[in-house]
């Protein structure tokens, strides 16, 4: 998923209930906090990034018994 489809499935702490309600300023907001998290948990070992056709994709780094 990219950085916005992950945003979107986020519990953020908002008087919104829909994605769509957000204004277009608070979605980028939303979505560079969520692409720090993302980075951090890169760095930690949690996910991997991989870009297919100019897009940046996350997924969860698979963990292969013994690592």
């Amino acid at each position: 998923m990219n950085a916005w489809q992950i945003a979107r499935r986020i519990t953020w702490d908002l008087k919104y209930r829909e994605w769509e309600q957000i204004h277009t300023l608070q979605k980028w907001f939303i979505i560079d906090e969520t692409i720090a998290h993302l980075h951090y948990l890169e760095k930690k070992g949690t996910i991997k990034r991989n870009i297919e056709n100019e897009s940046i994709k996350w997924s969860l780094k698979t963990v292969m018994p013994g690592d």
